[in-house]
C-alpha cells in the first residue's frame, strides 16, 4: 500500500488496492502527555504517523482557549462548541451540553474518580477507494462516534488554533477570550471524515486498525488513571501475566462489591469494612 506524500506534505490520493490485505491489523496507545509544552504538537504528530498508513489521514493541530471571565484559572466549555455523535447505523446528533465538558478537560473525571473507564471521544470508521481513486469514507460500512467536532464548523468558530501558535498563559491574560493555543488541549483532526478528536492533557490516545488501515478504532481515555491500574496491579498489564492471578484479583473485586451490596454499606462512611470482617465473603 503506499505511503507516499507530495510536496506539500499531503497523502497521495491513490492507493495500491491489489496489495490490500484485508487480514492485516494492529493496535496501540500514543501518550498526549502535557500538552502545555512548546513541541507537544510535534510529538503527537510523530507518535501519530508512527502508526503507518491509515485510512484516517490525521493531522494534530491546537484548540483555541476559552477561560472563564469569573474565575480566569478555570476553563469553559463556550456555547459554540459543537460536540456530535453517531452510533451504529444510527443518525448524528449534537451531544447535550452536560456532555461537553469532559470531552476537553478530564480535571472533574480524575477529581470525582481517580480510577476510571471513561472514553471521551472516539472515532469507528471505515474507508474505501472510490472511482477517482481517492480515499472517502465508507458510508455503507457501519461507522460510528462520540465527542467529535465538525472541523469546518469549529473552525468557522474559531475554536481551533494553528498548532504553532504561542500557549496561552492563563495567569497573564487579560480577557474572556485571548488568542494563542489553549495550554490543556490538543485535537486530532481526521482531514477524510472531517471530524475532530480532542486531546487533554495527560490523556491517551488507543488506537487499533484493520484491513490495512482502512478501517479504524480511536478513542481516548484518562492517562493517569491507566498507570493508577498499571502501579497496582501490574500483574494484569505483564505481557505474561498468569491469568490464574489475575482472575483471583477479579474474584476478590467481585467479592468485595457483592459484600458492600448486599449489606448496604456507606463506603464513604466505612471505607474498610469488607476488610474488617476479614474477606469472607465469597461469590455463590
Amino acid at each position: 500500500m503506499s505511503n507516499n506524500r507530495n510536496n506539500d506534505g499531503m497523502p497521495e490520493e491513490t492507493m495500491q488496492t491489489d496489495e490490500l490485505n484485508a487480514d492485516s491489523f494492529g493496535d496501540g496507545m500514543i501518550e498526549i502527555g502535557d500538552t502545555r509544552l512548546p513541541d507537544a504538537v510535534i510529538r503527537v504528530q510523530k507518535e501519530v504517523d508512527a502508526i503507518g498508513w491509515l485510512g484516517a489521514d490525521m493531522r494534530v493541530i491546537g484548540m483555541a482557549y476559552f477561560r472563564n471571565p469569573d474565575v480566569f484559572w478555570k476553563r469553559r466549555v463556550p456555547e459554540k462548541l459543537n460536540l456530535y455523535e453517531k452510533r451504529i447505523d444510527g443518525h448524528e446528533r449534537r451531544m447535550p451540553n452536560s456532555r461537553r465538558a469532559r470531552a476537553v478537560d478530564m480535571s472533574a473525571i480524575r477529581r470525582d474518580c481517580p480510577i476510571n473507564h471513561d472514553t471521551t471521544a472516539e472515532l469507528f470508521m471505515s474507508y474505501r477507494q472510490n472511482e477517482d481513486g481517492r480515499i472517502v469514507v465508507d458510508e455503507t460500512d457501519r461507522s460510528a462516534y462520540w465527542g467529535v467536532m465538525r472541523h469546518a464548523e469549529a473552525s468557522c468558530d474559531g475554536l481551533l488554533a494553528d498548532p504553532d501558535a504561542p500557549i496561552v498563559d492563563p495567569w497573564k491574560s487579560d480577557g474572556s477570550e485571548v488568542p494563542g493555543r489553549d495550554p490543556g488541549l490538543l485535537a486530532l483532526w481526521d482531514r477524510i471524515s472531517g471530524l475532530v478528536i480532542p486531546l487533554p492533557s495527560r490523556s491517551l490516545l488507543i488506537y487499533r486498525f484493520w484491513k490495512s488501515g482502512m478501517g479504524v478504532d480511536l478513542y481516548v481515555v484518562d492517562e493517569e488513571s491507566l498507570r493508577i491500574q498499571q502501579h497496582n496491579h501490574p500483574e494484569c498489564f505483564d505481557e505474561s501475566a498468569d491469568e490464574r492471578l489475575i482472575q483471583r484479583e477479579i474474584d476478590v473485586c467481585e467479592a468485595e462489591l457483592a459484600y458492600v451490596i448486599g449489606h448496604n454499606i456507606n463506603l464513604r462512611q466505612h471505607p474498610d469494612a469488607y476488610e474488617n470482617v476479614g474477606r469472607k465473603e465469597t461469590l455463590q
